[in-house]
């Protein structure tokens, strides 16, 4: 702006000159300065860089490569400033081709793509970088992959018709669990022989079911395990409602009673989702059932792996519990694990009080367990089918514990922690304990990360067919 003005002052001067008759060698150096500042101003012109900050399908991440249904799609594309329509036309290749209406939301920021899907396939959305508005350019490419399946078979998708509810009444009352599950957990109009695996999803502390079952619904469509698979996401509710039962706190994560006079324990959840599904009668080869769950979902996981005595009520069942990117983990004794050189060493805490309170050892546990005495938990623990699925990404992670003792004892990250509980099981129980561990390169504490991973469709893969 300030080269552009001194250029307009020069051009008055040159008019001076020129209306006072002065040398011809003045007016041509003054014309040159000014093409030369011009020039100057056109080379140094900013062109701004534009990111693409969300994309989604039918309301599904984009990123996530999701499965949704035959029928309307609609793909909304988000920057960080205005576009033109026509640039981002031209960026756009869909793959196989669909024909498609385009417009923009919010002063240009969102462009909207509408088509209508008809066929079952695999499609690849490619926005190249290159300019996409005046002096504004997308600095990169972006690949998209998204799957198109019939509805009928499963809910590819955490919609309305997906969702259900599990009741359960005593005493005249009666509450219920909302869940999302991909098929009818009962009167599925006849026997469905082809379901082998109940898969029961576990969301984190922000209570997101949904989300959970989008991402679990992704890694088994990579798995290509959907047919001989039937996976339900319960939510534990936070608010008030007389219909539901309600957990205010972080305490369904570890096993405690909901609130109010007629409650539920969160692990009695999962027991009756999946005697639900067994008493149905409806899935006659179900052979095997896997839990899971990350973050605090991986927490509850871990500790219902121990407390649940649906192994013993149905033992024709193989049980597996896939615990994800926790925090905390439950220790069988007093010792924890410590790194020196590398090398995993257990030690006794000295100088920490209450680090072995549940849910991190035996010391007040939940109503649920009343009745199991810790060693018959601790040999429960012992023969669960428990692994550790742990991403080793070293992204920021700003909800770790790293302030209270009792959680610094376990680690200073999400994965040392899963890395030293199953160090912990091989250094005092040997070959006696039936846990492993699986690394995830590359994936910090991201529920959509570890979900969608090849790791994650490999072990599913690998659960089946064993």
């Amino acid at each position: 702006m300030l080269q552009r003005l001194q250029a307009h002052k020069r051009l008055l001067v040159l008019i001076r000159y020129v209306i006072k008759g002065q040398h011809l060698r003045y007016v041509i150096w003054l014309i040159v300065c000014i093409i030369l500042t011009t020039t100057a101003c056109n080379d140094q012109a900013v062109v701004s860089d534009v990111d693409l900050v969300a994309a989604e399908i039918n309301g599904r991440d984009l990123f996530s490569a999701p499965s949704i249904e035959k029928g309307p799609a609609e793909i909304i594309l988000s920057f960080n400033q205005a576009v033109s329509i026509d640039d981002v036309q031209e960026r756009i290749e869909l793959m196989p081709s669909v024909s498609y209406e385009i417009r923009t939301l919010q002063q240009g920021t969102k462009v909207v793509l509408e088509m209508t899907l008809t066929s079952e396939d695999s499609y690849r959305l490619t926005l190249q970088k290159g300019p996409i508005a005046s002096m504004a350019e997308l600095r990169r490419s972006y690949d998209f992959n998204f799957q198109v399946a019939d509805q009928s078979s499963f809910c590819s998708g955490a919609s309305a018709n997906c969702l259900d509810t599990l009741m359960v009444t005593s005493g005249g009352l009666t509450k219920g669990i909302p869940f999302y599950s991909s098929l009818p957990l009962e009167q599925v109009g006849g026997q469905d022989s082809a379901i082998e695996l109940l898969l029961i999803g576990v969301h984190g502390l922000n209570r997101n079911y949904n989300e959970y079952y989008n991402f679990i619904t992704t890694g088994l469509i990579h798995s290509e395990e959907t047919e001989r698979v039937l996976w339900a996401c319960p939510q534990f509710p936070e608010e008030e409602d007389p219909a539901f039962f309600h957990w205010p706190s972080s305490g369904w994560r570890e096993g405690q009673n909901s609130i109010g006079s007629f409650s539920l324990s969160s692990f009695e959840v999962v027991d009756r989702l999946v005697r639900k599904v067994i008493e149905s009668g409806q899935f006659p080869n179900l052979q095997k059932v896997v839990i899971t769950g990350h973050s605090s979902g991986g927490l509850f996981t871990h500790l219902y792996a121990a407390a649940n005595d649906m192994e013993t009520q149905f033992p024709s069942l193989r049980f597996h519990y896939l615990t994800s990117n926790s925090q905390y983990y439950y220790y069988p004794d007093e010792r924890r694990v410590r790194r020196t050189g590398g090398v995993p060493q257990l030690f006794v805490p000295g100088d920490c009080n209450g680090y072995d309170i549940w849910p991190l050892g035996y010391r007040l546990v939940p109503f649920y367990l009343t009745t199991v005495p810790k060693e018959s938990f601790n040999q429960r623990f012992l023969e669960r089918r428990i692994t550790y699925f742990e991403g080793s990404g070293n992204a920021a992670d700003p909800s770790l514990n790293t302030t209270d003792c009792s959680a610094v004892l376990l680690g200073d990250s999400r994965f040392e922690r899963g890395l030293n509980i199953y160090d912990y099981m091989e250094l005092v129980y040997a070959d006696q304990h039936a846990h492993s561990f699986i690394e995830v390169p590359g994936i910090g504490h991201n529920a959509q990360g570890m979900y969608a991973s090849d790791v994650f469709s490999n072990w599913i893969r690998a659960v089946v067919g064993n």
